[in-house]
Formats: C-alpha cells, structure tokens, sequence
C-alpha cells in the first residue's frame, strides 16, 4: 500500500511518516463512525471546508489531502474520521467493490 505524502505535495510517497492511506473498506468505516458521532460538513462563504464534531464544539479544518485533527497529524488519513467523512460525502473515496 503507498503512504500519503500531504504536507509536500499531496501525492503518494514512499516512507512518509503519514501513515497509510485507506482502502475503500476503511474510509467507509472511518466515515460511518463520524456519522454515529454526528459530525456535520460545514462550507464556510469562501469555500473552506469544515466538519463540527457536536460533542467537543471542535470545528476541524478539512483539505482533499489533510485535516487540521490531532490524528491526521499522529496518523494521517488512517485514522481521521472527519477527512473521511468530507471524502465519502463528496464522492472522492475510493469505491468498495461489488462482488
């Protein structure tokens, strides 16, 4: 599996720090996780993308290649639920397959 390079150039990189970016099963679950936990798409009036977490009141900053959460920045996109959640809504995550 490639690692995701964000802070660069948003292209995947080999032995980035990162961590590894999800399949299609993972982003899903990532996503339905902050769906359970009421997390809400927010677009500001110049286009910024945002995701309210309701419990915490944090309103975490989201990108198509990072986040500003404290897990994109320990784990990356294996473990941020907000990033997956903008990419599953928007249709950018990778599609599970039919079988």
């Amino acid at each position: 599996m490639l690692r995701w390079n964000s802070r660069l150039t948003g292209q995947p990189a080999q032995g980035d720090d990162q961590g590894e970016y999800p399949n299609a099963r993972e982003f899903a679950g990532l996503a339905a996780r902050a769906k359970f936990h009421g997390f809400q798409i927010e677009v500001d009036d110049r286009g910024g993308t945002f995701v309210f977490e309701p419990k915490t009141g944090r309103r975490e900053r989201v990108t198509g290649f990072s986040c500003s959460c404290k897990q994109w920045i320990g784990s990356g996109a294996a473990a941020c639920q907000h990033h997956a959640l903008v990419m599953v809504e928007k249709g950018l995550a990778p599609e599970l397959a039919v079988a």
